[in-house]
């Protein structure tokens, strides 16, 4: 193929074939940095929708009265108290654990309420929920009875009067955290 274009206009060519290069190059940035803000302000839109402002305001946007402020602090309080010791110096999350693990001894057993209470005679958990068959919440129970931090579980004999699908409470009585 014969070049027949001029030397003047031949140097422009090339020069003007880098002049393209680099606005394709810097239009590709740009796009991409208009992405990349985008998607940072969309981010920041969305996590500014889902945090809460905090418990001086309601959902209304209102400022929270005393009585709204003391029922979120008692509230936050009763959460921080599952992960102190007691007076009787249990951690409760670690008797629910004490209390639930056992290698399947109680397959069938669902529990739906546990609670701690602490009086002068010692501590005592109240486990509620429901058994599928009475096999499966007599080896619940016997499970209970079996561990060492257990004084005594109290169930109603009313409990075992069905053979399925039985609601259930049991009263459990703890030894003081120093006896073992």
């Amino acid at each position: 193929m014969i070049n027949l274009l001029p030397l003047e206009i031949k140097k422009t060519l090339h020069t003007d074939y880098w002049h393209r290069i680099a606005i394709v190059v810097f239009f590709s940035l740009t796009c991409a940095l208009a992405t990349l803000l985008l998607l940072l302000g969309l981010i920041y839109f969305r996590l500014s929708q889902n945090t809460e402002v905090g418990s001086a305001e309601n959902k209304g946007g209102e400022i929270a009265t005393k009585e709204q402020l003391e029922k979120e602090l008692k509230k936050s309080s009763e959460e921080l108290a599952l992960f102190s010791l007691t007076e009787s110096g249990y951690f409760p999350t670690f008797l629910f654990n004490e209390l639930t693990t056992g290698g399947g001894v109680y397959l069938g057993v669902t529990l739906t309420e546990f609670s701690y209470k602490e009086n002068k005679s010692g501590s005592t958990v109240i486990l509620s929920g429901k058994a599928k068959t009475r096999e499966a919440l007599i080896s619940f129970l016997n499970h209970l009875r079996s561990k060492k931090i257990v004084v005594s579980v109290i169930s109603p004999l009313s409990s075992l009067s069905k053979s399925v699908d039985i609601p259930f409470s049991a009263t459990v009585n703890l030894i003081s955290y120093g006896g073992t």
